[in-house]
């Protein structure tokens, strides 16, 4: 069933809201939440204690006392009292510009939120990276060197030769009838 602000449950059950108040106060009525985050009377709840809002009714007083009468009366003046006071708090609340800012809050709000999230989790991939980074240089063997080179080798051998070449020329008449 539905659930009603405690303004609307007294116009359709034609109830003052204190009467309301005291049964919720006294553990006969229960609050429930409503979609929007308020609380309110669910009307299965307003049909238990008080019944139907058709049968409250002038028609169902006629059996009354004259004190009873008077009683009702009273909560009905009551009533009307609360739904004026009522229609002017929402008049003040519910205006469009105070709406619309109250959403225009609402969405910055969100929208910090959601940066400093952003921030938070920028932070959290970074460090993450610098982790991975540094487990990776950990792991991974150093850099293989180089052999050295065989051409400097060569090189000298080269020279080597050619130096005993040079030394060896004058005295090559002496070497050859040998070979």
């Amino acid at each position: 069933m539905a659930i009603l602000t405690i303004s609307e449950a007294s116009r359709r059950w034609r109830l003052g809201r204190s009467n309301l108040y005291r049964a919720i106060k006294s553990g006969r009525l229960n609050l429930s939440a409503r979609p929007d985050g308020s609380r309110g009377i669910d009307t299965s709840e307003l049909v238990r204690v008080f019944g139907e809002p058709s049968e409250r009714t002038t028609a169902n007083m006629s059996g009354l006392s004259g004190e009873q009468v008077e009683g009702q009366e009273a909560d009905d003046r009551e009533h009307l009292r609360t739904l004026v006071q009522d229609d002017r708090e929402q008049a003040r609340t519910f205006s469009p510009g105070r709406l619309l800012q109250a959403q225009v809050d609402q969405l910055t709000a969100q929208l910090e939120q959601s940066q400093q999230e952003k921030t938070r989790l920028l932070g959290m991939l970074e460090t993450e990276q610098q982790a991975r980074r540094e487990l990776e240089t950990k792991l991974l063997p150093a850099p293989i060197k180089p052999a050295p080179s065989n051409h400097r080798l060569w090189v000298l051998i080269s020279l080597l030769l050619a130096v005993l070449v040079l030394a060896i020329w004058p005295w090559r008449e002496l070497i050859t009838p040998y070979f």
